[in-house]
């Protein structure tokens, strides 16, 4: 990083996990592969919320496909205040994952780091499970520590 901060597309890695939709019923993210990055910051937004989604759960697999799927423990920064841009304290949710707050307009940043990934399983998911209520909700992950870090990055998700 240099003295002037991140030059995110450079250092780092976009990945469009989820882009906004209505959520009711449940969703999963697309699966991206951490192989070549030490870090997964990956922010959950809420916009409009009929009901709270029941759970916000990352799972780590074998591939992009999701074979041997495991859901798995996480960090996460909370802001659970409408409209708000200053995330709480530093929490941890195991494998059930995290149950959100019904208030709209809010996020969670989930932090991962790789080497916490079960052996074997390198590609990542969120799932947002939900009821029959319509939820409005986005996934957008930033993967830090390349170990290629340039202009030109390969593609995460084959």
């Amino acid at each position: 990083m240099s003295a002037n901060g991140m030059l995110v597309p450079e250092e780092a890695h976009t990945v469009p996990a989820l882009p906004p939709q209505d959520i009711n019923g449940g969703v999963q993210s697309v699966w991206w592969r951490m192989t070549t990055y030490a870090r997964a910051a990956v922010v959950v937004g809420f916009g409009t919320t009929a009901a709270a989604p029941t759970a916000i759960r990352v799972q780590a697999a074998a591939d992009d496909t999701g074979t041997d799927a495991e859901d798995i423990g996480f960090a996460y920064y909370p802001e659970e205040t409408a409209g708000a841009d200053t995330p709480g304290p530093r929490a941890t949710a195991d494998a059930t994952g995290l149950t959100p707050a019904g208030t709209d307009d809010i996020f969670y940043v989930l932090d991962i780091d790789a080497r916490d990934l079960p052996d074997g399983k390198p590609w990542l998911s969120v799932a947002i499970d939900a009821g029959a209520d319509s939820i409005m909700a986005h996934v957008t992950a930033v993967l830090t520590g390349p170990r290629y870090a340039g202009r030109d990055q390969p593609s995460v998700l084959t």
